[in-house]
């Protein structure tokens, strides 16, 4: 027996009380004497501790094993028996703004494709989900685009229409949108809640704040930050918001950290618990890749240059700190937060129930390939085209793929990140991996020793995996559930 190389082990204070999250099983534990009971593992696993870890999961009998278990719940994640039909559906790939790095942009995509969705793919569109309905669960939409609310008339009836088909059919339903933000208000963000089902929205703000000004302007050259704003705060009376805060390598200076969150603190998103914050670097690959592929040096995009990751990374961990302190820690919080990285895995384009729609009624399987016809796998007139190497491309990608990504103790939550630069063989952006993850769970164990044990200070050092300690906030004087081992 030896130890789950998927264990995150945080140790409490300066005593023998460890707390042991493991990412495969996701469960938790307070063990005391941790690497001493360990250590005992592999040469006896009769005494009781050792009997209840490997029940838990945080010890195991080998490798092997436990790399086989990882791949079999990938595997019946990515193709389970009674799965939702999930469909990313661009009713238009216009947009009103002019991001100047945005791949979707006319002048910059390499395909010539219909930009708007017209009655005659809507209506197919409606019939390949009502032939594909019938075997699966429920049906899961994602509103994309260019900007899908561009259609608003469309959006709205062909909404409604899916949502009959589901509820003839006795089905579930969720959908989000992805959004500029552009032409919502009070109105029509209640409406995409109460008739739409929508349950998160995202919306992307260029940051620091005066960026805004200089790459995401209005269609005539005007600065919709203090409007998008508006939108963010109105939003989440309604729904969840997934904030993208877009960060150019240029703009990454020591006091990018400090604009950024005094700017979100006088908008008030830093005290709302119902806005999530995303930092991003500003990456050109996907814009490179498809327009001049054989220039692309994936050596000089943002996230690989020297230097300017390693202080990315700390304009992200500044940014979630004050987020962190000002939103509060309470153990609801935490485990809503912790929760939302389950849902990071395997992405759509790796199921084999999920598909993008795009305006002229092809189908695809990543949103990073939009509009490129070598990427099609079918059409909603035809259906899936299972001779399709693309779809063959996808349904084929497997754990291997990830490399170096295995041995990371954060790896089953994750499962490395974006497909997609892993198929094309693309230097993987280590931007992209967990951010705030393992700070959660420092919290979450904080809490629960506090909760468990009473201590009025809490000390949490993580002592496992790549980093040697977590930052100084994580300290806390305070105020999933986890099992308290007792020693023998």
């Amino acid at each position: 027996m030896i130890a789950s190389k998927y264990n995150l082990v945080f140790k409490i204070n300066d005593g023998d009380l460890y707390f042991v999250f493991n990412t495969l099983r996701l469960c938790a534990a307070f063990v005391p004497d941790y690497f001493n009971v360990v250590a005992s593992a592999e040469s006896s696993a009769s005494s009781g501790i050792l009997q209840r870890l490997r029940q838990l999961g945080l010890i195991v009998s080998s490798v092997k094993d436990e790399e086989n278990e990882l791949v079999s719940k990938v595997i019946l994640e990515r193709f389970p028996p009674y799965p939702l039909l999930g469909l990313t559906i661009c009713p238009t790939l216009n947009c009103p703004l002019s991001c100047p790095y945005c791949y979707q942009r006319a002048e910059r995509t390499v395909s010539r494709r219909s930009w708007s969705m017209t009655r005659k793919v809507e209506d197919a569109l409606v019939k390949f989900v009502e032939a594909n309905l019938k075997e699966r669960s429920g049906l899961s939409i994602i509103w994309y685009g260019g900007e899908p609310l561009l259609r608003w008339k469309q959006f709205t009836r062909l909404s409604k229409r899916l949502q009959g088909i589901v509820r003839e059919n006795g089905k579930k339903y969720v959908a989000g949108i992805v959004t500029s933000g552009w032409g919502l208000d009070e109105n029509k963000l209640g409406e995409l809640t109460s008739e739409h089902g929508v349950k998160w929205i995202q919306i992307t703000l260029e940051m620091p704040p005066r960026a805004h000004e200089e790459r995401r302007l209005g269609p005539n050259g005007e600065n919709l930050l203090p409007y998008l704003v508006g939108v963010v705060n109105t939003a989440s009376k309604h729904m969840v918001v997934l904030l993208r805060l877009n960060i150019a390598a240029e703009d990454v200076t020591p006091e990018t950290s400090d604009e950024i969150t005094s700017f979100l603190g006088r908008s008030g998103i830093l005290d709302n618990p119902n806005v999530d914050l995303s930092p991003c670097p500003i990456d050109d690959s996907l814009y490179m890749v498809q327009v001049a592929p054989e220039t692309y040096d994936s050596d000089v995009s943002f996230g690989r240059a020297e230097g300017v990751l390693e202080a990315f990374r700390q304009v992200t961990d500044s940014i979630l700190e004050v987020k962190y302190e000002r939103q509060g820690c309470d153990g609801c919080s935490l485990m809503k937060r912790l929760q939302s990285f389950y849902r990071r895995g395997s992405c759509c384009a790796v199921r084999r129930d999920a598909f993008l729609v795009l305006p002229d009624g092809k189908l695809q399987k990543c949103w990073s390939t939009v509009g490129h016809d070598r990427e099609d796998v079918g059409s909603v007139f035809e259906g899936v085209a299972l001779s399709s190497s693309s779809f063959t491309k996808w349904l084929s990608f497997s754990l291997p793929d990830f490399g170096d990504c295995v041995g990371c103790a954060e790896f089953p939550i994750c499962l490395g990140g974006c497909a997609f630069y892993r198929l094309h063989s693309y230097p993987r952006p280590t931007y992209r991996c967990l951010v705030g993850f393992v700070e959660t769970l420092a919290q979450i164990a904080a809490l629960e020793s506090n909760k468990y044990f009473g201590y009025e200070h809490v000390e949490v050092t993580l002592v496992t995996d790549r980093r040697e300690k977590l930052p100084a906030y994580l300290r806390t004087d305070f105020t999933p559930a986890c099992e308290v081992i007792e020693s023998e």
